[in-house]
């Protein structure tokens, strides 16, 4: 016996399936990053203060590290993540885009491909240690 799908029970289908895949697709977006709409954010001049002394640090931690290893990629990302964040608050961004256009101008090839589990869990830690410097 041959089942087929009539019009009206394939558009009913099509757009559950939209529906989910959208539904889905938000809440997984939500997921990635903490919200950064109730935070209080610090000034540019005081963000600017802190990325230049975090960039210092990690510029200490790079120096301690064995190149090529994990650690130091990672480490070595983090430090052009906040050079990023720092060159867009320069160019008038507010500390709350910088942070997230950031994001994408980070070198992550070294972790696998871009979404990749490694790379998202990278980049939202990435993400929370800046919410976390770049707030009061």
């Amino acid at each position: 016996m041959k089942l087929t799908m009539t019009r009206p029970g394939l558009r009913l289908f099509t757009m559950l399936v939209l529906f989910s895949t959208w539904l889905f697709s938000v809440a997984r977006a939500d997921a990635q990053v903490l919200s950064n709409k109730s935070s209080d954010w610090k000034t540019e001049s005081e963000a600017l203060d802190k990325l230049d002394s975090e960039l210092l640090q990690l510029a200490v931690v790079l120096n301690g590290q064995t190149p090529g290893t994990l650690d130091y990629l990672n480490t070595e990302a983090r430090a052009d993540y906040y050079k990023n964040i720092y060159n867009l608050i320069e160019q008038g961004k507010s500390v709350a885009e910088a942070i997230q256009l950031a994001l994408g101008y980070v070198d992550t090839t070294w972790l696998g491909f871009d979404y990749s589990p490694q790379v998202l869990s990278a980049k939202t830690q990435w993400y929370n240690d800046a919410l976390a410097i770049l707030t009061n």
